[in-house]
Order: C-alpha cells, then sequence, then structure tokens
C-alpha cells in the first residue's frame, strides 16, 4: 500500500478514536472521497432492523452540504435487503465490484440516467463480535464516467478502510443506539401549552433529554409516512398526549352526545409508535381528561394528567426506560 494511503488511514484512526458513531462515518466518508480520490462520490447505509431496511446517513444533510453526493439528484434514502447492489452486499456481506452497473442485474433501473453512476463498489461494514450478525451497514461508492473503473489497488484500498470503520464503529464508546438513547418522539394535538411544558421537562433533566416533534422538523419532501418511520426511529421511546382537542360522536347519537376527542394525527401517529416501541414497552400514552378513547384503547395503562404535567412523573417513566438513572 502507497505511503500516503497508509498516512491517511493511520489519520482516519486517529481522528476516530473515541468519537460517536456519527462523527467517525463523516471522518470515513472525508477520507475516502476528499483524501485519496478513488471516487466521486460515496455514502453509508445504516440497517434498520425495526423496518428491515438500509437507510441512508445524512445527518442534517451533511453528504451535499460536504460534496459526498452530488447536489440535486434524487439520491434513494433507503433500500430493502433484496434491493439493488446495495442490498445484495448486505446479505451476502461481500465486497460487490460493478464496473459498467446498467449491465448488472442487481442495480436499479429507476433514473438510472438521472443517478449518473457507471462504476460502483459497495462494502459490507462488519463487526468482529460475530461473523453471524447482520453488518452494520453498507458503505457504497461510485464514479459517473465509463472509463473511471476501480482498479485492484481502488478496491483493496476501500476493503481495508471500511473493515478498520467496522473496527471504530464497534469500539466506539458512543454509537448510533447510543445517540438515539437521548431522544424522544412526541405525538401531539392541538394542546400546545402541554406540549411545551413536556418539552421543558425533558430538556430540564440530567442528563438533557432531546424532545422529537414533528412540527418541528424540516420538510424535505418525503411522504409523511417516510418522514414519521424516519424520525421515530430514530428515538428511543415516545411520549403520546392525548388531548381533547376535536369532539365526535357516534352517527346514531344526537348532537347532545357529542364526547371529546384526540385528534386524529394523534390517533394515526400513535399506532405507528405502538407497533415500533411496544415489544420494548417504551411508550407512554398522557391522557388529559375528559376525553373519550377510541374503543380498541380500552384497558390501555396510561397516565393522566392535569393542567400542569408532573415533572417527577415523567422522570420516573424515563428512568423505567433507562434513560435516567
Amino acid at each position: 500500500m502507497p505511503r500516503p494511503e497508509i498516512k491517511a488511514l493511520s489519520d482516519f484512526i486517529n481522528a476516530s478514536k473515541n468519537k460517536p458513531q456519527s462523527l467517525i462515518i463523516k471522518e470515513f466518508l472525508k477520507t475516502i472521497i476528499k483524501g485519496n480520490h478513488i471516487c466521486e462520490s460515496g455514502s453509508v447505509l445504516i440497517d434498520r432492523p425495526l423496518r428491515h431496511k438500509l437507510e441512508l446517513f445524512n445527518d442534517n444533510d451533511f453528504l451535499i452540504k460536504e460534496g459526498f453526493l452530488t447536489k440535486n439528484k434524487p439520491w434513494a434514502k433507503e433500500f430493502d435487503y433484496f434491493d439493488g447492489i446495495a442490498g445484495l452486499t448486505y446479505r451476502t456481506k461481500e465486497i460487490q465490484v460493478v464496473n459498467n452497473v446498467k449491465k448488472h442485474p442487481n442495480f436499479s433501473d429507476r433514473d438510472v440516467d438521472t443517478y449518473e453512476i457507471e462504476n460502483m463498489v459497495c462494502a459490507p461494514i462488519l463487526f468482529n463480535k460475530s461473523k453471524k450478525d447482520s453488518p452494520f451497514g453498507v458503505a457504497s461508492f461510485h464514479n459517473s464516467k465509463l472509463d473511471q473503473e476501480f482498479c485492484d489497488d481502488d478496491i483493496t484500498l476501500i476493503k481495508t478502510y471500511t473493515e478498520t470503520l467496522g473496527i471504530m464503529l464497534e469500539i466506539s464508546q458512543l454509537n448510533l443506539e447510543c445517540e438515539k438513547h437521548r431522544r424522544v418522539f412526541i405525538v401531539h394535538g392541538h394542546d400546545e401549552m402541554s406540549l411545551l411544558q413536556l418539552e421543558n421537562i425533558l430538556l430540564s433533566s440530567e442528563p438533557q433529554i432531546q424532545p422529537v416533534v414533528m412540527k418541528n422538523n424540516p420538510k424535505t419532501g418525503q411522504e409523511l409516512l417516510e418522514m414519521l418511520e424516519h424520525l421515530i426511529e430514530g428515538c428511543w421511546g415516545g411520549f403520546i398526549l392525548l388531548t381533547p382537542d376535536d369532539v365526535g360522536r357516534q352517527k346514531t347519537a344526537t348532537e347532545s352526545e357529542l364526547s371529546p376527542r384526540a385528534r386524529q394525527n394523534v390517533i394515526f401517529e400513535s399506532g405507528m409508535l405502538t407497533t415500533l416501541f411496544r415489544s420494548n414497552n417504551k411508550i407512554c400514552f398522557l391522557v388529559k381528561k375528559p376525553l373519550e378513547l377510541p374503543s380498541d384503547m380500552n384497558g390501555l395503562l396510561y397516565e393522566e394528567i392535569d393542567k400542569n404535567i408532573d415533572p417527577h412523573r415523567i422522570q420516573k417513566i424515563l428512568i423505567s426506560w433507562g434513560m435516567l438513572t
């Protein structure tokens, strides 16, 4: 291996020591794309086992800001395990080298010309703890011209760097799960006061818990379900504020029988949250009465809230989730 590449590898290791996994991934892409000129563009896909997807790691759109991916291209935000060359890499746990991708049977033919990819290398990000474990994710690198094929030296460098990336990610003391450990998703209706109280309680905790609220996140053109899945999966647990914001009745009832109900979006989003978090019991319904609960939620355990949310109750819930001690 040429001496400059050895130095670059050493610099990557030193820059990754005692860093969270998110920064290690960013340093990895910086080293590969900007430092060694092995490829024009690249990214890292993270395994999201809850949804059986490989998700593009693009914290605060850094891939575009840093020039790791070309601006104004419709880069896919996620792949199924059986989708494309990245999915093949994930399933086989083997590096895939594809020069002239349009002739490869596993290359997705959607918007091929738009992506401007001709040559690609995908490498699995593996941990050493068990060969049976699924990859942490997939590192993907591409060039846009047919004459920019990946040579043997390029492939050796990519394999070496990706193996080193796996080691640094595995020994990191602050992994993506730990970063997720500091975030909770909040489903809410029109009761802004209750939402603000809950946010303040979380932000005032020690260590601080970051509330994630859909309306506070930038709208990036994602579909609603896709955006919700992305935000929820990046959290450790979730609170659902069921507050009497609407009124309703059965069709056969009289108008005088109108009952206070939660917003329809709250019921919908609570279903998504329950699906993702019910198995690990990290979900809490906060109910402000009077409120008619949907019949499917009868028997649901919940915390009843008053005009003011009790911070001590919220802290106990966070402790039970393992977020506070």
